[in-house]
C-alpha cells in the first residue's frame, strides 16, 4: 500500500491537474457559471464543514491504495470470491450529516468478490449504475442451487428477466400455443377431462353436442385465459419448490418472496414457444442427460469453452434478441440510476462477439462469482470437460441420423 501510495502522489505532482472546485471558477470557455456552487466532496463526520481535500483529483489515490489491498487479499488468501460486508463510519447510524443535522442512517454495502468491491471503490466518484449480469441454463435448481452464491440476489432492488414466465398474460401466450400444437385427438380428451370445470364456470348445465363448433371455440377461449395447468409448471408463482423446479423459475420465486419487483426484457413471441414445446418433446431420460451435462458444465464456469463448440455466434435470432434486450437494458439503467439491478438471462446470451455485454461496450462488466467456491474442484478437469464434450456431440450425432431417418421415410 506505501508503494501504491508513493506512486499515486508522484503522478499527481506530474499531471498536476486541478479539483473540480478551482477548475469550474477558472476556465474562460465555461459560461454561465453558478457562484453559489459548492464542492460537498469530503464530508468531515459531524465536525464543521465539508472541505476539499489540499491536492490533485488525478489520478485517485483511493482507487490506488485499494486496488493495491484487495490484489494483496487476493494472493493472501489464494481466492477471489470472499464474501464480506462492509460499512462506512460516515453511515453508521451515528454521524450526523454537516449539511442537515440529522443522523446519518447505518448503510451496510455487501460485496460477493474482493473483485466487486475492488471495482466500486475504483468507480465510486464516477456516476455509474451498479448492476449484476446472472447467465443461467434451464436445468432443475437442485443441480446449480446448493453451489450458488445468492448474495447478489438480496442485494438487487429489482430483477429483469428474459421473460416472467409467471406473469398471467405469458401464461396465456403459451397456453394458446400448445392448443394450438395438439392433435385432434388429444384436443378431444382434453375437452372431456376438463368438462366438468368448463360446465361450472360458464354456468351451463350440460353440453348437448360436444362438436358444436360455437362450444368448442368458448371452451378453447375458457382453457387459454383460465388458471388451467395445461401447460409447464414453471408458470405458476405459488409453486412449491421441489428439486425439480427450473432454475430460473426459482430465481423468479425467490424475487416474488424477497418482494422485489419483476421486470421482462422480452416480449413473446412464437419462438418462445416453438422452443419451449421441442424441449418438452425430448426423451426423457436424454434431456435429464443433457441438463446434467450442462449443469456440470455451469458450476465448473466451462460455458465460454462449450459455447466456442455447439453455439453459432453468428446465429440471427440470437443476435437480434440480444440487440433487443440490450436497448431495453440501457433504457433501464438510465432511468434506474438509484436502483441495484439484477439481470438474469440465459448463459449463451453472455458470450461471444453478438452477446449482451459485448454490444455494452460503454460499460465496464466484468466477471466476478465463477466457478462456484463450494463445487468439489476435482470434478473440474480438462479430461472430464473433454469427455462431456464428446458425449454431447455423440447425442447430437445420433439425433441428427434420427431426423435425416424420418425425413427419408416421409
Amino acid at each position: 500500500m506505501s508503494d501504491s501510495i508513493i506512486t499515486a502522489w508522484n503522478a499527481k505532482y506530474y499531471y498536476n491537474f486541478w479539483r473540480p472546485i478551482l477548475g469550474i471558477f477558472r476556465v474562460p470557455s465555461i459560461h454561465h457559471i453558478d457562484q453559489a456552487w459548492t464542492s460537498l466532496e469530503a464530508p468531515p463526520d459531524g465536525i464543521g464543514a465539508d472541505f476539499t481535500p489540499a491536492f490533485q483529483a488525478y489520478l485517485s489515490g483511493d482507487t490506488a491504495f485499494g486496488t493495491a489491498i484487495f490484489q494483496s487479499l487476493r494472493l493472501f488468501y489464494s481466492r477471489d470470491t470472499i464474501l464480506f460486508q462492509f460499512q462506512s463510519n460516515e453511515y453508521n447510524g451515528k454521524i450526523k450529516d454537516s449539511n442537515t443535522g440529522r443522523g446519518r442512517p447505518a448503510l451496510t454495502r455487501y460485496y460477493p468478490s474482493l473483485t466487486a468491491a475492488e471495482i466500486e471503490n475504483a468507480e465510486k466518484n464516477v456516476s455509474l449504475n451498479s448492476a449484476y449480469f446472472l447467465g443461467t441454463v434451464h436445468v432443475p435448481q437442485n443441480l446449480i442451487w446448493p453451489y450458488f452464491s445468492n448474495d447478489i440476489l438480496n442485494n438487487s432492488d429489482e430483477y429483469w428477466v428474459e421473460i416472467d414466465l409467471t406473469d398471467p398474460l405469458f401464461r396465456v401466450h403459451v397456453n394458446r400455443c400448445i392448443i394450438d400444437q395438439l392433435l385432434p385427438k388429444q384436443l378431444a380428451r382434453l375437452r372431456v377431462k376438463t368438462r366438468p370445470q368448463f360446465l361450472n364456470d360458464t354456468k351451463r348445465n350440460h353440453i348437448n353436442k360436444s362438436t358444436n363448433p360455437h362450444l368448442i371455440a368458448e371452451w378453447r377461449h375458457w382453457i387459454i385465459n383460465n388458471d388451467i395447468e395445461i401447460s409447464f409448471d414453471c408458470f405458476w408463482r405459488n409453486r412449491t419448490i421441489t428439486d425439480d423446479t427450473i432454475l430460473d423459475h426459482r430465481i423468479i420465486l425467490e424475487a416474488y418472496r424477497k418482494e422485489k419487483y419483476v421486470g421482462s426484457l422480452e416480449k413473446f413471441s412464437n419462438t418462445s414457444c416453438e422452443k419451449a414445446t421441442l424441449i418438452n418433446k425430448l426423451n426423457p431420460f436424454l434431456k435429464k442427460f443433457i441438463r446434467e451435462l450442462i449443469s456440470h458444465w455451469y458450476n465448473c464456469d466451462w460455458f465460454d469453452e462449450a459455447f466456442n463448440e455447439f453455439f453459432d455466434d453468428s446465429e440471427t435470432d440470437m443476435k437480434i434478441r440480444n440487440e433487443k434486450m440490450v436497448n431495453n437494458i440501457r433504457q433501464i439503467l438510465k432511468s434506474k440510476a438509484d436502483r441495484k439491478i439484477l439481470f438474469v438471462v440465459g448463459a449463451a446470451h453472455l458470450f461471444g462477439n453478438n452477446s449482451i455485454n459485448s454490444m455494452l461496450d460503454e460499460y465496464h462488466i466484468k466477471q466476478i462469482d465463477s466457478p462456484s467456491e463450494n463445487f468439489p474442484s476435482e470434478l473440474c478437469t480438462q479430461e472430464i470437460f473433454e469427455g462431456t464434450t464428446n458425449e454431447i456431440k455423440a447425442i447430437l450425432n445420433d439425433t441428427n441420423v434420427e431426423s435425416d431417418d424420418n425425413a427419408s421415410a416421409a
